[in-house]
């Protein structure tokens, strides 16, 4: 697992958010930016590490041990499958 700096964080969430938007994943409505905090449900300082579990699927491990993935979604947390 990566500990990377507080910008090194945003990037990546801000990565993910575009992409979602390239994507069609999220759609900004009238406004041409989503901010982070519209798609992620932490802020950048409760990210302990960064992780990816797969090819271009990364995951914010934060200091609480709750695991989201690339979306913003709770991601499996290793050896407890579905959670």
């Amino acid at each position: 697992m990566l500990k990377p700096n507080m910008s090194h964080i945003v990037q990546l969430m801000r990565r993910s958010v575009d992409r979602m938007q390239l994507e069609g994943a999220i759609r900004p409505g009238s406004k041409k930016i989503v901010r982070l905090e519209e798609v992620f449900p932490f802020r950048p300082q409760d990210v302990e590490g960064i992780d990816y579990a797969e090819k271009d699927s990364i995951r914010f491990h934060l200091k609480n041990g709750r695991i989201f993935d690339g979306f913003g979604k709770p991601a499996e947390q290793p050896g407890m499958p579905g959670k």
